[in-house]
């Protein structure tokens, strides 16, 4: 079969185009909401480990706290 014979030909190559220039977009659209998501991911991650370096920080300083207080108690 040869492309370009008549204008039915023409047509579903317009067609084609039209769809695939639609699937180009579709794709662009998707490869930014990828990107945002994973950008969000990233926030939400650094966020918990900050809380969690946060948290042990209190505890070594109860922990050094606590220590001083003993061993002034001796």
């Amino acid at each position: 079969m040869r492309w370009g014979c008549g204008p039915a030909e023409d047509e579903q190559l317009d067609h084609l185009r039209r769809r695939l220039e639609e699937t180009e977009r579709a794709m662009e659209r998707l490869m930014c909401q990828m990107g945002s998501v994973t950008d969000k991911l990233t926030a939400a991650k650094i966020t918990e480990v900050l809380s969690q370096a946060q948290a042990q920080a209190r505890i070594l300083k109860l922990t050094l706290w606590a220590y001083n207080l003993l061993t002034e108690l001796r």
